[in-house]
Parts: structure tokens; C-alpha cells; sequence
């Protein structure tokens, strides 16, 4: 094939998968071609990743060893299993992932065995539109950072296990950016059965823990000495004995403007806080948990402003420290049984439905005042009519 011919197709197959502008350009520049804008910033090398035999190279593993600081890795869809294609290392290199599809359709399929990445030696890549699914280790069933900083966007865990913590994700020593990530189904033994952090400050926004477990503490999220900041996530369907949701063991988190909805823990079907423990939560609902009370605290002095406490367990009141703008009232979800979290338009949770004029929870107003006839005549619905 001539470098014409071999041109024209990385083209049409980059044109047939619909990746970005800025992917294009990379693709570009791999093929020889000279950019439209010569005098811009460097895009760094690219190589494409293609079971169909289309690309660069066969397996992921492959084109990480390829690549060098800056440079990209494309993964065209697929379902990737196999040697090259799980327990994947960076070798202290800061590479971009990409998947060139949605997450759902770009797939690391550990297959019940190791897991989909171990990232350390101070390397910070960035992985996007990726799932990781079956992996089965000892610690970060789907992936493991130790002493790292990568950035993780429009990624998704589900159904992998830890036989310690970390079922989806197990973070020590480092301060990982999450930005739309996805945890279901993924269960570990001890603590932490979406995420794990450990001596971190992990910065996780706009993501969602559904249906995770752990045996001891943390359902969705467990922190150990740590201070994460999580913003815009929901939390819902998780279970654990010790913080349905999260648990705070000596950690300091900010939780901000997250909902958290159905979780389950006999010791704080939302949150645990112990060992000192002092989150920040703020402008957050907390709704429906069970068998435990909302926020469950020893020796730990959380601090609660400003948001949605509403029917869980037997009591529904706070430990720690809380001020007195708080709201326990129905928060008024659209359509809880399917899982529609956004608020109807009479919700005490939107701005202008209350007096701090503030959005409270991950979500804003996505119907009107009830969101079905059935529900139009349900005792909520008419409650909030007349509020």
C-alpha cells in the first residue's frame, strides 16, 4: 500500500467513526498530511487501536508502549479481551486514551481475572469513553493509581469485585480529576465498592454510583485519610453495613450539590463519618435511605448546610454540626421508580422555589408540577400544588 493509499484509509475510517475536530487533526498528522494551521501548538504523535486490523496496533498494551508523553491512543469499538488488553501500564508515560465511540461500545473486558489499568510512577494520562467491566483482583477491581494524577471522562466501572476495597476504582497517594464517570455494580469485600481513596484528594464532578456494595463501609465510595471533592454526583441504590453511600473514615470531603437517593447502611444509609472525621456538605439532597439514619457519625463532627434531608430510616435527623437552613421536605422527583432524578417545577430544591434562591442537588427542574396523570393525584403532588 502507498502512503497515499495507506493515507486515505486511516481517513475514511476515522471519517466513518466520527471522532472530533481535534482527533482528525491527529489522525492528520500521523498520516503525513500537514496541518491547516502550521504555526499551532503541536498535537504530540497518534496511533489507532483496531481488533478489525484497521489500525496500528491489535491490542491497547501495544499502543501504550508505542506512545510518548502528549501522544494519543485511539481505540476504535470493540469489545477488547485477552493478554494486551487488561493489567495495562503506562510505564511512567502521561498518554491520552481515547475511545473513539461511547463508553458502552468501547469495552475492556477483564473476563473475571486482573484487572483494566495500573497507573503509577508519576505518570498522568488522561482516559476517555471507556468501559472497564469483570475485573477481579485483590485491590481497584477496574483500575488501581497509586502515587498519580490521570483524568478520567466519560469512563464507566460496572460489575467489577475486590476481595479488599476498591471495587471499581482504588486511588492511594494521589489526586485523580473524574469528570463524568460511571460506577455500577461493582462490589468489594471490605470497603469502597465503587471507589476507594486512600491518602488522596480526588476531585470527582458529575458522577454516578448505582447499585454498588461492599461488605464493610462505603457502598459507593469509601475515603480514608482523605479530603475528595465531589460535586454534581449521584449516589443511589448503594449498600454497605458502614455508610450506604460514602464513608468517611479521618477524611475531610466537600460534597456539593449531589443527590443521594435510596442508599443502604445499618450505620448511615447515606454517610458515615468516624475517626475524626468532618465532610462539608452542602446545597445536597438526602432522601429515602434505609434501615440507618441519613448521616451516622462517631467521634466525627460533619458539617451540614443548606440542603434536602427527606425520610430515611427511622430517624431523619443529623449528628455533627448543621445550621438551621435546612429542608425536610419531599424533594420531588420526577420519576424515582425509573430512576429520573431531575425535580419537578414545584420542588423546594429549585432556586426560585425557595428562600435561598440556590439549587439544591446534582439536578435541575426536568418536568412540570407532576409528571404523569397517575401522579397528578398522588398526596405529594397535591402537597406541593398548595405549598
Amino acid at each position: 500500500m502507498t502512503l497515499r493509499d495507506h493515507t486515505a484509509s486511516r481517513l475514511r475510517l476515522v471519517l466513518t467513526l466520527g471522532i472530533t475536530a481535534a482527533a482528525l487533526a491527529a489522525a492528520l498528522a500521523l498520516s503525513g498530511c500537514s496541518s491547516s494551521n502550521p504555526a499551532g501548538p503541536s498535537l504530540g504523535q497518534s496511533y489507532l487501536v483496531d481488533l478489525a486490523g484497521a489500525g496500528d496496533f491489535l491490542t491497547i498494551q501495544e499502543g501504550l508502549n508505542a506512545a510518548s508523553d502528549g501522544d494519543t491512543v485511539f481505540v476504535a469499538p470493540g469489545v477488547y479481551t485477552g493478554p494486551g488488553n487488561k493489567n495495562l501500564t503506562f510505564g511512567g508515560v502521561s498518554t491520552i486514551v481515547r475511545g473513539l465511540a461511547s463508553r458502552d461500545e468501547t469495552v475492556i473486558d477483564c473476563e473475571g481475572s486482573g484487572r483494566g489499568f495500573y497507573i503509577g510512577g508519576g505518570a498522568a494520562p488522561v482516559i476517555e469513553n471507556l468501559m472497564v467491566t469483570n475485573g477481579d483482583t485483590i485491590r481497584g477491581g477496574g483500575m488501581y493509581l497509586e502515587g498519580t494524577s490521570p483524568t478520567l471522562r466519560n469512563v464507566r466501572f460496572v460489575d467489577n469485585a475486590s476481595t479488599d476495597g476498591g471495587g471499581g476504582l482504588y486511588c492511594r497517594n494521589g489526586s485523580p480529576t473524574l469528570e463524568d464517570v460511571l460506577f455500577d455494580d461493582n462490589t468489594a469485600n471490605v470497603q469502597g465498592g465503587g471507589m476507594l481513596c486512600v491518602n488522596s484528594s480526588a476531585s470527582v464532578t458529575d458522577a454516578v454510583f448505582f447499585r454498588n456494595a461492599a461488605a464493610g463501609s462505603g457502598g459507593g465510595m469509601a475515603c480514608v485519610f482523605s479530603s475528595p471533592s465531589v460535586t454534581g454526583t449521584v449516589f443511589r441504590g448503594n449498600s454497605a453495613g458502614l455508610g450506604g453511600a460514602l464513608y468517611c473514615g479521618d477524611s475531610d470531603p466537600s460534597i456539593t450539590s449531589c443527590t443521594m437517593v435510596e442508599n443502604e447502611g445499618s450505620l448511615g444509609s447515606s454517610i458515615c463519618c468516624v475517626d475524626g472525621a468532618a465532610p462539608a456538605i452542602r446545597h445536597t439532597i438526602i432522601a429515602y435511605g434505609s434501615p440507618g439514619e441519613a448521616l451516622y457519625c462517631d467521634g466525627s463532627v460533619p458539617y451540614t448546610t443548606l440542603s434536602c434531608i427527606f425520610e430515611n430510616g427511622e430517624l431523619n435527623e443529623l449528628c455533627g454540626s448543621y445550621t438551621t437552613s435546612m429542608l425536610y421536605l419531599d424533594p420531588l422527583f420526577c420519576d424515582l421508580e425509573s430512576g429520573d432524578l431531575t425535580l419537578r417545577s414545584v420542588s423546594v430544591c429549585l432556586p426560585e422555589n425557595n428562600s435561598w434562591g440556590i439549587q439544591i442537588g446534582a439536578h435541575g427542574q426536568g418536568c412540570g408540577p407532576c409528571d404523569s396523570p397517575v401522579e397528578a393525584t398522588s398526596w405529594g403532588c397535591i402537597k406541593a400544588m398548595f405549598r
